[in-house]
């Protein structure tokens, strides 16, 4: 009998995996490695591992270790293995089917509130704390109990535009009273110890750099991005109602300037 196609069940291991190894004829380990390899996962995002450098790393290194064993020992099996054709679950459509019902499982677990959404970043509006192409993990369930804290960096749907969804910073919460005077903010009379914003023009324009106070109203918030002179924030379009906020960006998972990635925010 003609031994088991290599490529081909390396390609069905890497789209689902443990499938090659079901096409080696070895279903119970392939259902056991596909498993594994969700627990682990799923439960990683769960426990909000993730949301730490070391946590990150470890998630990282865990998976691709447990991916690589997966893909290699089915490799080395198919090898081994002889024609296993006469299986009833090595049919073509039978391996088609399972693709299926993974993937299908994969989009339905992935619209979950507790699975975190990445958000690319595509403006120098909350420079220097978050750069172009930097890319976070925003924590859809940060705020199921509560509202946002100060400081929070969150992810929310654009008031104007329910299609665009920016990333800001919180500066006030409901019942406070917001004012800028000359490009410093206040906030219930106090000035804000602002270390993370900057500022790139030296002139003075008035709806960006002065604002009369603003009282928050109940269940929103006042959110400015940390570049202030570059940034489209509730001093244009108003608070932010809570039901329009996504999550809280909680971690960078990937920029072009590595140094960034694991940075916690």
């Amino acid at each position: 009998m003609r031994r088991l196609p290599f490529g081909l069940t390396a390609f069905l291991t890497i789209t689902v995996p443990g499938l090659g190894h079901i096409y080696n004829g070895q279903a119970k380990k392939g259902i056991l490695l596909y498993l594994a390899c969700a627990a682990i996962y799923y439960s990683q995002i769960y426990l909000k591992l993730i949301y730490t450098k070391q946590g990150l790393f470890i998630c990282f290194l865990s998976n691709i270790v447990l991916y690589l064993y997966t893909l290699i020992d089915a490799s080395i099996l198919s090898l081994k293995t002889r024609d296993s054709s006469r299986l009833w679950y090595t049919k073509w459509y039978i391996l088609i089917l399972i693709i299926t019902a993974s993937m299908a499982t994969s989009v339905y677990i992935d619209h979950l509130s507790f699975i975190p959404k990445s958000y690319h970043l595509s403006s120098n509006s909350m420079r220097d704390t978050l750069i172009i192409d930097d890319t976070t993990l925003v924590d859809l369930t940060a705020y199921e109990t509560n509202g946002p804290e100060y400081d929070d960096i969150i992810v929310f749907t654009l008031p104007e535009d329910e299609n665009k969804d920016f990333i800001k910073r919180v500066i006030g919460k409901p019942g406070d009273t917001v004012c800028i005077e000359n490009k410093q903010v206040f906030v219930n009379g106090r000035k804000r110890d602002e270390e993370y914003s900057i500022h790139t023009d030296a002139k003075s324009r008035k709806r960006r750099d002065t604002m009369p106070p603003m009282t928050i109203p109940p269940g929103a918030y006042f959110v400015l991005g940390d570049n202030r002179d570059e940034s489209y924030d509730s001093r244009f379009f108003g608070p932010i109602a809570k039901e329009k906020i996504l999550g809280k960006a909680r971690i960078i998972i990937w920029s072009d300037t590595w140094s960034r990635i694991g940075k916690t925010l």
